[in-house]
């Protein structure tokens, strides 16, 4: 049976989805991502506008993947960056605001 075409207005989750994946597919085609069974090295990457959708399917699908780990957040809040460092275990200086967020490049 083939799926109906949607033809709805592109909505910003629908984009905010939609360029998740290809961001997500870009980074597992990359070089950086290239691993061996020799090399255990994880992609590490931050999360960014961490709404219902990174809460709720991105963060609890990262944790089960074996190559890739959440190293940081960016967010308004600092006590939600502690939950989540909480969760996650990576370091305070990962814990990221939006007029910060320009420092991930350095860590």
């Amino acid at each position: 049976m083939k799926a109906p075409h949607d033809s709805s207005p592109l909505s910003r989750r629908r984009f905010v989805g939609n360029f998740a994946v290809g961001a997500t597919a870009l980074a597992f085609g990359s070089k950086a991502f290239e691993q061996t069974a020799t090399s255990p090295k994880k992609l590490g990457i931050a999360i960014v506008g961490r709404g219902g959708y990174a809460s709720g399917q991105l963060a609890p699908a990262l944790k089960m993947t074996q190559h890739v780990e959440v190293r940081g957040v960016v967010t308004g809040s600092p006590e939600k960056g502690q939950k989540w460092r909480d969760v996650f275990g990576f370091r305070a200086t990962s814990i990221y605001s939006y007029e910060t967020m320009h420092r991930m490049a350095d860590n």
